[in-house]
């Protein structure tokens, strides 16, 4: 933690020296651009394929803040589509399987999440819950195994 006259510095994030990590959800991959050790916050840009189906189900432990850098992609449960631009509030306890709109373009998203999501089967049934130590032991082991230094993702 650097403090500067008593005060918390600000911390910069370079996305670029940030690897896109797939997820095992579709073809899905993340950046990991921050997680907070104390409260479990963490911060990535998701980018999938147009056309990609393949994200499950999910139940939010905690309040999520999406906002859509390009690309179109909805709920099944909802009537709107999110495209760039565009930011999406979910609250703790809300349940959703996100599908892409867009046939022919990633969708790239900015996304602040606060505790676990925990993803689900079509029958209800938890497939395994995401944190922030889990995406975090996620990127460890994927810069590990493709020799990539990584980077301190937990300062602040």
């Amino acid at each position: 933690m650097k403090i500067i006259n008593n005060i918390l510095a600000s911390n910069y994030v370079d996305p670029k020296e940030l690897p896109w990590v797939p997820t095992g959800l579709g073809g899905m991959e993340t950046k990991l651009c921050k997680v907070n050790p104390i409260t479990g916050q963490y911060i990535v840009l998701t980018k999938s394929p147009g056309g990609d189906q393949g994200v499950p189900a999910h139940l939010h432990h905690g309040t999520v803040i999406v906002y859509t850098i390009q690309g179109k992609w909805k709920y099944v449960e909802d009537g709107w589509v999110s495209g760039p631009g565009d930011v999406v509030f979910e609250p703790a306890g809300s349940l959703h399987r996100p599908v892409a709109m867009s046939q022919d373009e990633d969708i790239i998203t900015f996304v602040v999440i606060d505790g676990a999501l925990e993803f689900k089967d079509e029958n209800g049934n938890t497939l395994f819950t995401s944190n922030s130590q889990t995406v975090l032991e996620k990127y460890h082991e994927y810069c590990a195994e493709n020799g990539i230094k990584p980077v301190d993702v937990t300062i602040y």
